[in-house]
């Protein structure tokens, strides 16, 4: 029996984008890959919790496509991406603050709600050119390194009425703060 080689990183990507994939953003794979490409470092300690959720995406896809975690771990290896980080920050807001089986799983609605946020919800496949992803690095730069707004704009959590610098707050309880203050 012949056994095929999978394409380990395809499929996880594939995976990721199966998550975060609704009938309102599906061009935009460009972004997405770019996304996967920049490593997301931690400035504040805590936020290693954040890369921790996104890492673990991994072992999730390990035990669903069924690949050796040592296998996979040779192909997917390194640092979290910043679309680990906010795939996995979106299925924690869903699966241990905002779940509600009246509205289903809304993993992807957090997602998207970040990418909009951070001022890329334009940034679709059919508009996506070398000025478009230098808008990005730029935009994904300035987010990992917090040179955002105190207020969070800018950055994936964004407050109307911020009671402190948020580019001093960790990403959780950023989000925390956020999902508070649109509570409706």
């Amino acid at each position: 029996m012949v056994r095929i080689k999978r394409d380990i990183k395809s499929e996880y990507l594939g995976f990721l984008y199966d998550i975060v994939r609704d009938s309102n953003h599906e061009d935009y794979r460009q972004l997405l890959d770019r996304l996967h490409s920049i490593p997301f470092v931690p400035i504040l300690d805590m936020d290693s919790n954040r890369c921790s959720d996104g890492v673990g995406l991994r072992l999730y896809f390990c035990s669903t496509y069924k690949y050796d975690e040592v296998e996979a771990e040779q192909s997917l290896g390194g640092p979290c991406s910043v679309l680990e980080l906010m795939v996995g920050l979106a299925k924690r807001m869903e699966d241990d603050i905002m779940w509600d089986p009246d509205y289903g799983d809304r993993t992807s609605v957090w997602f998207w709600q970040m990418v909009d946020n951070l001022g890329l919800s334009g940034c679709t496949d059919e508009n996506y050119d070398a000025e478009t992803d230098e808008k990005v690095c730029y935009i994904i730069d300035n987010f990992i390194g917090r040179r955002y707004f105190k207020d969070g704009y800018g950055g994936l959590f964004p407050l109307k009425n911020a009671k402190q610098d948020q580019r001093k707050v960790e990403i959780w309880y950023q989000m925390q703060a956020f999902l508070l203050e649109h509570d409706d």
